[in-house]
């Protein structure tokens, strides 16, 4: 990725500098009491790099131009810490001259000036006397305000050092805090809700409402020392440690969660070896990066969603970094030095989402063994006509269902079951065919119905083992004509009206190889006894209702065959003849 930047040397050393907006910059310094030719300032500049210049320190024309300046008087010390308000209200942190210090006759260190974009211009508005310092050595460590810019907080450098929380408004205190040690750094959480202060070894999360410490963090490694500590969000925080553990010398980043009410850490990476110490540390309003100065006069741009280097710029300053900021679009970081420096990054727009180099070889690894098996099941569908399976798969599934409630279905259903022994056929179910196909198909079309037909059959185990061109003949004994032949039928005609079995001519032997019992055939057959006595044949009695005239049917009753066994076997065999006839119906 490509990475812009740009030096700006100024007539100061600067040791604040904070964003206001997304191109505004504020910056403050100077050459302390007695001046030594080196003013103290604040400065309004403007970072803007679409910007074309020509000349790398030009201030009025370059991508950071000065918009405006402020000149502090030149017997005070030079300014030690600066923030800035939503709203453009500047704190600044600047000690009176010595002289009136160590007389006791007051230190106003505080100091509260007024931006005004617009003109652009700065004016003072106020200062107080809040730590009474009675030592020149002693001064303001830092000054940071709240996101809303309803509050601030105040660090000395003293030891053990006083924080104080203030009304931005009028500089009252609202609350101090004691510390047993040096404060290392300060800041408020997005809300404006907490404060985190560290010192060397510890982390304290104080509530800006009460004024209470609310959390505490005291065990981190013995060979690490706490520096600088930024809010990422609400919930979470980083802290910038030297590490001098005997095989993990540099600086250490440690990502600390306070969801669960206590503060656990999330993630902690040695990130340089290069660097032993770190001079300022800030956070994009995103929370995406950070940007750290080392001692070494360097910046590193760290991508805080899995800790990792996203840029190194190495001596952008020769002289110590003391401030590094980022603007409220993270767009632009910008560092300033003691050495009369400001040094300006344009951040890619991609970078906080770019990939470290070991994330692209695992990633590429992953997709190229992802394409490896997708290959694979291509290849194996191929050779093995899954494609065209799973298409006739679906297809005889769409037939299925489309001809489901359809005529093919139907005629499908209609069908007679025989059972005779083990064997067995296909049988309709006792329903309306009237009802039936007029819901198919249209009416007029039918030409005859027949209302329910059912038949029940039952063999005698004599029965049950008949030859399968018998059993065929078995089957069409009974006949439907054709519907133009109509044949009303209302009952059975007697054959002999006497009921007297009539004599018959002796049939001749009929040999079968593998029938034992008896040969019966259909529609006028004749049961051949292997005794060869004489049988005695009753009429079979088939009843069939016809609901419309139309309704064709014609019953064929067999020849008596007269037997010399007793009533009660002819009754066997009549219900059998009955039992046998089965009955198609065919409908055109």
């Amino acid at each position: 990725m490509k990475f812009e930047t740009h030096l700006l040397n100024i007539d100061y050393p600067l040791y604040g500098a904070k964003f206001y907006d997304d191109n505004i910059l504020i910056v403050a310094g100077g050459g302390g009491e007695g001046n030594h030719g080196i003013p103290n300032k604040i400065s309004v500049l403007k970072v803007d790099f679409p910007h074309e210049h020509n000349a790398e320190n030009d201030s009025k024309k370059g991508p950071i131009r000065i918009v405006t300046e402020l000149k502090l008087k030149g017997e005070d010390d030079s300014p030690t810490a600066l923030d800035i308000t939503n709203k453009g209200t500047i704190l600044l942190g600047c000690n009176e001259n010595s002289e009136k210090i160590q007389s006791g006759k007051g230190n106003n260190n505080i100091r509260k000036f007024q931006l005004d974009v617009e003109s652009p211009s700065l004016k003072f508005v106020e200062s107080v006397d809040l730590d009474k310092f009675t030592s020149p050595d002693d001064y303001t460590k830092f000054v940071y305000t709240s996101t809303d810019g309803s509050i601030a907080a105040i660090a000395s450098s003293t030891e053990p050092a006083v924080i104080r929380i203030l009304n931005t408004d009028d500089l009252s205190e609202i609350y101090e805090i004691d510390s047993a040690h040096e404060v290392k750094d300060l800041h408020f959480s997005p809300n404006g809700k907490m404060v985190a202060i560290i010192t060397d070894s510890t982390l304290e999360i104080i509530s800006t409402v009460t004024g209470s410490s609310i959390m505490r963090k005291v065990n981190f490694d013995n060979g690490l020392h706490l520096s600088k500590i930024r809010f990422m969000d609400d919930d979470s925080l980083v802290v910038a440690s030297s590490s001098h553990m005997k095989y993990s010398k540099g600086v250490v980043m440690t990502k600390l969660s306070l969801k669960s009410g206590d503060i656990s850490i999330l993630k902690s990476k040695l990130i340089t070896t290069r660097v032993k110490g770190v001079t300022a540390l800030d956070v994009d309003p995103k929370g995406q990066l950070a940007a750290l100065a080392g001692n070494d006069n360097s910046i590193t741009l760290i991508n805080l969603r899995n800790l990792s280097v996203a840029k190194v710029f190495q001596h952008v300053h020769t002289f110590a970094i003391t401030r590094i900021t980022f603007s409220k679009n993270s767009k632009y970081v910008v560092s300033v030095s003691a050495g009369n420096t400001i040094h300006a990054v344009k951040i890619p727009e991609k970078l906080a989402d770019s990939l470290t180099y070991s994330e692209f070889i695992s990633k590429w690894v992953i997709n190229f063994v992802m394409v490896v098996i997708l290959s694979y099941l291509i290849q194996y569908g191929y050779q093995n006509n899954v494609p065209i399976r799973v298409y006739n798969c679906l297809k005889d599934l769409r037939i299925n269902f489309n001809s489901s409630d359809g005529l093919d279905s139907f005629n499908d259903y209609f069908k007679q079951t025989t059972l005779i022994g083990n064997q067995s056929s296909l049988s309709t179910s006792s329903v309306t065919m009237h009802e039936t196909f007029n819901s198919v198909i249209p009416e007029g079309t039918i030409t005859s119905t027949i209302a329910e037909a059912s038949v029940t059959q039952d063999l005698e185990p004599s029965m049950t083992n008949l030859p399968e061109q018998e059993y065929e003949e078995l089957e069409s004994t009974t006949e439907v004509n054709e519907p133009d032949s109509i044949v009303e039928t209302t009952g059975p005609e007697p054959i002999n009206e006497a009921n007297e079995p009539e004599p018959i001519d002796e049939p001749e032997p009929v040999t079968e190889t593998d029938e034992t019992d008896s040969i019966i055939e259909a529609n006028g057959s004749e049961a051949v006894d292997e005794i060869n006595e004489p049988e005695v044949v009753v009429e079979p009695e088939v009843v069939v209702e016809v609901n419309e005239p139309e309704a064709v049917l014609d019953t064929n009753e067999s020849a008596p065959v007269s037997s010399n066994h007793e009533s009660e076997n002819s009754d066997k065999i009549e219900d059998n003849m009955v039992a046998n006839e089965t009955t198609e119906v065919k409908v055109e």
